[in-house]
This record gives C-alpha cells, structure tokens and sequence, in this order.
C-alpha cells in the first residue's frame, strides 16, 4: 500500500487497546510507522504513547514476547524475518520512562536486552531517586542501573544525603 511517497507494508494488528483501537504498525524499508490513515515515523523523538501498552503484559509483555509479537506479524505479512531486528524496541522503553511510572515499571524489564548509553542510565538514576515512585519500583529499576555501571566500571553521581 501507498502512503505518500512511501510504499509501507501495514502487518496485521499487534493488539486492541484498552479504548479498543487496533494499534498497526508497518515498515517501509527499515522504517517503522503506526497509524495506518495518517502515518506517524516509530522514531524516539515522534513515538506516540499508544505504542506503549507493547511493554504491558497481556499485550506485548516482556521483551522476548513483544519481539515475538512482531516476528509473527512480519511472518503474518509475508515479510523477512530479519526486519523485527530493526524495529524500535528500545525508543519504546526511552518512551516509557519520559512518560509514567506505571510505563517504566514494566519497561523496565527490557533494559537487561539493550545497550543504552549514560544519557540513559541518568534517566534511570533519575527515577531511582525519585519518591514519587515506590520503594519496589525503584528498586527494580536501581538492580538494572546498578549492572550497567558494573558492567562499564563506573558509577554516576548521586547526591549526597
């Protein structure tokens, strides 16, 4: 199908939102859409929020599932296997923690399946020592950031108490 300029291939629908829309995506090339009339680029300074219930289990869920989700829908399309390595998977996480606790708790268990760079690991420091969030959420996300600067030997700065 022809959508301007671009020739996107729409895969079947990944999932029926609480509001009860289909939420569609499709790719042209290595380029991912959502919003089958009137497309919107998956990028991580565009991705809409009605992507984020792919981190919500019952949905997408954990990492392994989502990416599955997407693998079926590209073999559901007739489409290369290949193409769901270029889906944005971690623009969805860098979504959930700019958007709501409720999003990053449960994107938080993807982070163990991306190499994000100290700009990010900051956000995740940032809802770390943020109170609005509970103790179990912040410490879910503190055993993640604490493994990436184990990993890299480094430590961010916190504040002092």
């Amino acid at each position: 199908m022809s959508n301007g300029e671009r020739n996107i291939a729409w895969l079947p629908p990944l999932f029926t939102n609480a509001g009860g829309s289909a939420i569609v995506v499709g790719v042209s090339g290595t380029d991912w859409f959502i919003q089958h009339d009137s497309p919107v680029s998956l990028s991580v300074d565009r991705l809409p929020p009605w992507i984020l219930p792919l981190v919500q289990p019952g949905y997408g869920g954990d990492y392994p599932t989502a990416r599955g989700l997407i693998a079926s829908r590209l073999a559901d399309a007739a489409l290369p296997a290949a193409l769901v390595d270029t889906f944005p998977f971690f623009a969805v996480v860098q979504l959930a923690f700019r958007f709501s606790g409720f999003w990053a708790v449960n994107a938080a268990e993807w982070l163990p399946h991306f190499d994000f760079d100290e700009s990010f690991a900051n956000v995740l420091l940032q809802f770390q020592l943020d109170d609005q969030h509970s103790q179990s959420d912040r410490l879910l996300v503190a055993k993640h950031l604490h493994k990436w600067e184990s990993d890299r030997g480094i430590s961010l700065l916190r504040p002092s108490t």
